[in-house]
């Protein structure tokens, strides 16, 4: 399995059980989207629920949510405090009339399902969201796991003959599962993002999401402001294994800055690649 999230807290879990295990990443822990994201934990998907009732009906929406939510608290629990992590809560603002009127529904769905939102007319307010340092979060959850159990810079290129023996094999590799099973329907989708250096004054009380999720951004307590997405202005390019950044892309981060009224330097971009079914 690969050195994210999702490989170091099995790796946790079962290393508590006495299993004998061997934890396999090509690179180094936290290099794939583990470590690559804005560091936001979010109840439900990046759809706005009312997207998401419509084609896959009430039941199942609230059923993804609550897995959501477990999982968030599953992860606050491993972590303990570490990582920068804080439940600071999440805005979703409306880019549109249309997606405004969602959101309006979507505030009104929560709400009769027992989830405590705030809605204002052009957003949602949800309080149980948090967010962390993503990198130090995966270095945490390494630290976690038993001694001598992980392994970094092993290229595996076949399940055929695998460099350490084992009698199973998980595969927590993301984006990167179909470079090891052939035909697995998963596929490699980029999301890029950048990081200014320290601005003074507040443009994000906590982090926010627009455009049905293709666009959010994050300010940390120094100032730092993070920014990503506008995957959409773009949708055939961005797939793919390559970790690169476009000028495409980014110049949509850059007039975002300008649109929030930031005027610190970009410091750092970068571009990371998720797995998408």
């Amino acid at each position: 399995r690969g050195g994210g999230t999702t490989g170091g807290r099995l790796c946790h879990r079962t290393g508590g059980r006495g299993l004998k295990q061997a934890l396999i990443d090509r690179t180094r822990f936290a290099r794939g989207a583990s470590g690559r994201n804005h560091g936001c934990l979010r109840e439900g998907t990046a759809a706005n629920p009312a997207e998401a009732v419509r084609p896959h009906g009430r039941t199942t929406a609230l059923e993804v949510w609550a897995v959501t939510t477990e999982n968030h608290l599953r992860l606050a629990e491993s972590l303990n405090g570490r990582a920068g992590y804080r439940r600071s809560g999440s805005r979703t603002l409306a880019a549109s009339a249309v997606e405004e009127a969602q959101l309006a529904e979507s505030a009104e769905l929560m709400s009769e399902d027992g989830w405590p939102v705030e809605f204002d007319r052009r957003s949602i307010i949800n309080p149980r969201d948090g967010e962390l340092f993503p990198a130090e979060a995966v270095a945490a959850l390494a630290a976690d796991c038993p001694p001598g159990s992980i392994f970094e810079e092993v290229e595996l290129t076949s399940l055929e003959e695998p460099p350490i023996a084992a009698e199973e094999v998980i595969l927590a590799t993301n984006a990167f599962t179909g470079q090891l099973l052939e035909g697995i329907p998963i596929a490699p989708v980029r999301a890029q993002m950048l990081a200014t250096a320290p601005f003074p004054t507040r443009v994000a009380e906590r982090p926010t999401y627009s455009d049905h999720g293709y666009q959010y951004w994050r300010q940390l307590p120094p100032g730092e402001v993070l920014a990503g997405g506008y995957r959409d202005r773009a949708l055939a390019e961005e797939v793919g294994y390559e970790l690169v950044t476009t000028a495409a892309i980014q110049g949509h981060l850059d007039r975002h800055l300008a649109a929030l009224g930031v005027t610190a330097p970009v410091s750092h971009r970068w571009a990371g690649t998720m797995g998408f079914t």
